[in-house]
């Protein structure tokens, strides 16, 4: 008996290929930490989680997890590059053949290797898309995706593969670009921004020898919110996969939790303190699993993994989200990813839900038996306790002749299977085989209808054809105006039944406007090459007629040269935009 107690002793170390989820760390816990930890339990259990992330941020430093701060001018030798505003100017607003009306709105024409898209506390959308001329292009919009400007690019010299952006709101309100790039087979890292000022900050995330192939972000919703990212190592099994936070908005990242055998990561927040991560088990490709955290991602307080597929065949690719409802402890949770039916080149989704996170309800399809379905990408719908998740995917098939087109489709916490009939969001053929360019799922807050818009890419043999944004709150609404002329200005109606309307006054440099919405609105005056000149107002505006004045002066007090410029209002209402010609 002893004898085979040793010989398990000593050969079980071998089998590690067969282990999956996080690796225990190893804590060295002292008297004062055990204190520390056990306060940190008390404060989620009574909701304090202010209190408790700086308990949290204590102990990360008393258990020396912190890496440390890299320069940002290291960034491939300082050749990191930041355009001082959008490349592509406004063009004349006051011309245009229609407004959005459901078609596709052009966000990006060129050649793409992927890109990536979140929402902000406002509900702008922002989007940053890879070229493939090595520079990732980061655009904005500022009307639920009707109108898109570039606001800036920078670029390693080098291919990125893979892109996904996530706001923090809070202490240091900033939209993350996460990137990956070819250097060493594999760095990521993140470009900070701020939506106000545009100004911006590089950190590594995970650079050097070891590969990386696939990652995943998310971040949670506390005033002072944490990082979190969730990559991998695709070219072997065993030790493949790392979970890292970032506890101070990116600058510094704690030393990697090692994970088992993970390939095709996924990471998202839910409620409270809780993560959830899901991953294709790598030593067999056949099945997805699960893990959840409600620590906020704390080493050694990950909960017991668990199989959400059902199915023995190969599957890859799975995404997870939790509706924004109830407690963390009870608020559902899906898991999607695409499975290759019978082994064959036909593809199927198949999901699970559960209502907490540790019972899971598996085995279920989705979409049409005799179509292809794959790139499926899951987000909730955020802004009030709806229940809402957000499904999109490509359907269709990847043969020559196949009409590829994406899918859009919802589901509610109260029916987790009962899904909505399926939205066609664009015409034959979208982007079938390049994974990082595959549609994306957007929810701005206040959207129409707290509906959700799909950005997406075209079809092209060689590479991902441009990104694209149609969303269905625009669909059997009527086209707008025409742009017309008033006193020298030009209009572009918002997508509303009632329109925005500019009118000049006297002297040219006052505006009257007609609000037909009440809400928080932001002006700005853009000159010709689309950079900001003037914020000539940010607050709130009641319906009705106002003015607004501009001085023809800059931010900073001095005289703008003659020429056109532009006037751009935004706000619940939509987009208005105006032209205005300075002279001296």
């Amino acid at each position: 008996m002893f004898l085979r107690l040793a010989l398990v002793l000593v050969f079980l170390p071998f089998f590690g290929w067969a282990l999956t989820g996080p690796e225990p760390a190893e804590m060295n816990a002292s008297p004062g930490i055990i204190e520390l930890e056990a306060e940190f339990d008390v404060l989620l259990v009574r909701g304090d989680y202010e209190t408790a992330k700086e308990i949290d941020i204590r102990l990360s430093r008393m258990y020396n997890h912190r890496l440390t701060q890299i320069d940002t001018g290291q960034i491939a030798g300082g050749e990191c590059q930041i355009a001082d505003g959008p490349e592509v100017g406004f063009g004349d607003p006051g011309i245009t053949d229609s407004d959005f009306v459901g078609e596709d709105i052009v966000v990006d024409t060129g050649p793409v290797n992927a890109f990536g898209a979140t929402t902000d506390s406002a509900g702008d959308i922002w989007v940053a898309a890879a070229g493939k001329d090595t520079k990732v292009r980061v655009y904005r919009s500022a009307d639920f995706g009707r109108t898109w400007e570039q606001t800036l690019w920078f670029s390693h010299g080098v291919d990125v593969s893979q892109i996904e952006l996530v706001y923090g709101a809070g202490d240091s309100c900033s939209v993350y670009v996460f990137y990956l790039t070819s250097l060493n087979s594999g760095d990521l890292w993140v470009l900070r921004i701020k939506p106000d000022s545009l100004s911006w900050q590089a950190f590594p995330v995970a650079v050097g020898p070891d590969t990386v192939n696939d990652f995943s972000v998310t971040v949670d919703r506390d005033p002072h919110h944490y990082l979190y990212c969730f990559y991998a190592n695709e070219m072997r099994t065993g030790r493949t996969g790392s979970f890292t936070r970032s506890l101070d908005f990116g600058k510094s990242w704690e030393i990697p939790q090692p994970w088992w055998n993970c390939w095709d990561p996924d990471v998202t927040y839910s409620i409270g303190a809780t993560i959830h991560c899901v991953w294709r088990y790598a030593a067999t490709g056949r099945e997805i699993h699960s893990e959840s955290n409600r620590y906020y991602g704390r080493p050694q307080r990950w909960g017991c993994y668990r199989l959400v597929s059902g199915t023995t065949q190969k599957c890859w690719d799975p995404v997870v989200a939790q509706a924004d409802t109830g407690t963390e402890w009870n608020s559902r949770i899906w898991v999607f990813y695409t499975v290759a039916r019978r082994d064959t080149t036909r593809l199927d989704l198949g999901y699970a839900h559960s209502a907490d996170g540790w019972g899971w309800t598996t085995g279920r399809t989705l979409g049409d038996p005799f179509l292809d379905e794959w790139f499926p990408d899951l987000q909730p719908y955020y802004g009030s306790p709806s229940g809402y998740v957000h499904l999109c995917y490509n359907t269709g098939g990847k043969g020559t002749k196949d009409k590829t087109v994406v899918h859009l489709r919802c589901a509610n916490a109260l029916a987790p299977e009962h899904w909505s009939p399926v939205l066609k969001m664009n015409e034959p053929r979208a982007n079938a085989f390049f994974e990082g360019a595959g549609p994306k799922v957007v929810c701005p807050a206040n959207s129409p209808h707290q509906w959700a818009g799909v950005l997406f890419s075209y079809y092209n043999p060689e590479y991902a054809s441009g990104v694209y944004f149609d969303a269905p709150w625009s669909r059997g609404t009527q086209k707008g105006f025409k742009g017309s002329r008033v006193q020298g200005l030009s209009r572009r109606t918002a997508p509303a039944r009632t329109q925005n309307k500019w009118a000049a006054l006297e002297p040219w440099n006052s505006f009257l406007l007609d609000v037909p919405v009440s809400g928080d609105y932001t002006c700005w005056i853009y000159d010709a090459a689309g950079r900001r000149i003037r914020r000539l107002f940010s607050g709130r505006l009641d319906a009705g007629f106002r003015s607004l004045e501009w001085d023809g002066r800059s931010d900073q007090g001095e005289p703008v040269r003659s020429g056109t410029y532009f006037v751009r209002l935004s706000g619940p209402a939509g987009l208005v935009r105006a032209r205005v010609v300075v002279t001296r």
